[in-house]
């Protein structure tokens, strides 16, 4: 065994991260007991500023073995960052640490190697999987949004397709980042008011005066800023210029200060329309109850 070792280490001593000497370095130490020695074998290369995947892999096992769970979950979150880890091994160690627990530490790994590999529909879906697993829908929805988008046809892309339809009814990141979509929704808020006004006009246009389209207009306005405080507060560009993401799959999303000023300012601006477009209704109630 000492013979087997002194011939591993003095490979190590001229390439500290050599894949096979390590492997075998540490496996004749574990074999032999001296579990701290191997550990220590392991570290010295971990910290060498090793880009091997092959190591980090080794690291991990070993630190399995030995009952190192934390240090275990460290290196797999130094090994999604490895020009060389490949989407494959990116999955198997996210899928660890699921498996022990850590599901939030397994996104984390995810997004991270989402960095490298963009365009990758499995690690969309599995960040998609990761996201619902740890309760953050709509950012589940965005993923899994994602990863149908880089191909619906796939396997990968018919699994996301069918936990946004079936699991995940949420508006997709097309519709999340359009102005449009939430302008169309404050156009019907402006219509409940145009009718109110029409009838408090005595279902005549002629008659509704300036004050009443003043308040169709500001309904307008107060609807879209209420509106965007709300279901709309990753419309671009005013995400971009009010807010920012947190992370890879996040949509850049108008910061919570700014939308609950917007939502109270779009409120007012409701209440100003109620009142603009129904004088007389609103005088006749005053009159009825004597106020």
């Amino acid at each position: 065994l000492e013979t087997a070792v002194r011939a591993w280490t003095a490979v190590l001593d001229i390439r500290i991260d050599h894949p096979e000497a390590l492997a075998k370095a540490t496996k004749a130490l574990y074999d032999g007991y001296f579990t701290e020695d191997a550990w220590k074998l392991m570290l010295r290369a971990l910290r060498s500023g090793s880009t091997s995947a092959t190591v980090f892999l080794l690291g991990i096992e070993l630190a399995e073995k030995i009952g190192r769970w934390r240090e275990a979950d460290e290196i797999r979150m130094r090994l999604a960052r490895l020009s060389d880890a490949d989407p494959e091994i990116i999955l198997k160690a996210s899928q660890h640490l699921v498996n022990a627990g850590h599901p939030e530490n397994a996104v984390k790994l995810l997004e991270t190697g989402l960095k490298r590999h963009p365009e990758n529909q499995t690690l969309w879906r599995y960040l998609g999987d990761g996201y619902r697993r740890t309760r953050h829908a709509r950012l589940a929805a965005v993923a899994y949004d994602h990863a149908a988008r880089l191909g619906p046809r796939t396997e990968d892309g018919k699994k996301a397709e069918a936990a946004l339809q079936n699991e995940i009814p949420i508006v997709s990141e097309h519709e999340q980042r359009s102005f449009l979509l939430a302008f169309r929704e404050a156009v019907a808020v402006s219509l409940l008011f145009l009718v109110l006004g029409f009838q408090d006009a005595g279902l005549d246009f002629s008659q509704m005066g300036r004050s009443r389209w003043l308040g169709v207009g500001l309904s307008l306005l107060g609807a879209y800023l209420l509106v965007t405080a709300t279901s709309g507060s990753h419309q671009q560009p005013f995400g971009r210029w009010l807010g920012s993401h947190a992370s890879e799959a996040e949509l850049p999303e108008i910061a919570l200060e700014a939308r609950v000023v917007i939502g109270l300012m779009g409120g007012i601006l409701l209440m100003v329309a109620f009142k603009l477009v129904l004088p007389i209704a609103l005088s006749l109630l005053a009159a009825k109850w004597g106020v």
